[in-house]
């Protein structure tokens, strides 16, 4: 069976939005892993910003803040692409959390650096990942 390059596409898109949302296989469990990882190291790292005896350390902790804010954007805009309704993802709640933990970097830029504080929200992130780890588990106890 030969697809279209607009299936191909479409079908792309699905097993991308499986992988992201849905943690489908071993690739959907690895990215799970290595955003909750990514999540909690950058959340760790806020307060490590207010402490003036780290100040040495001031160009590293924003060099790693400019990683991970990259990773992030990667990300949502990955889960935008793949999303089967794109304006029903930008206006959910979850779509709202990867917005908003994203922004304050942006806005850092404009001199809001305490906005930075918004990046609490990704620890949604980490709360969903165990509802749907809790929820598979459920799964597959009744089967």
């Amino acid at each position: 069976m030969t697809f279209t390059p607009h299936e191909k596409h479409s079908e792309m898109r699905k097993q991308l939005w499986a992988i992201l949302h849905e943690g489908k296989g071993m690739t959907g469990h690895a990215f799970d892993l290595f955003l909750i990882i990514l999540i909690i190291a950058s959340l760790a790292l806020l307060p490590l910003e207010f402490i003036p005896q780290l100040s040495a350390y001031h160009d590293t902790l924003a060099l790693i803040e400019i990683f991970t804010a990259v990773l992030f954007s990667l990300e949502y805009g990955l889960r935008i692409y793949s999303a089967p309704d794109r304006a029903k993802y930008l206006f959910s709640f979850y779509g709202l959390v990867d917005f908003f933990s994203i922004a304050p970097f942006y806005l850092g830029f404009l001199g809001t650096q305490y906005v930075r504080v918004l990046r609490l929200l990704r620890i949604l992130r980490v709360a969903k990942r165990g509802e749907i780890e809790a929820a598979a588990s459920e799964d597959e106890a009744e089967q």
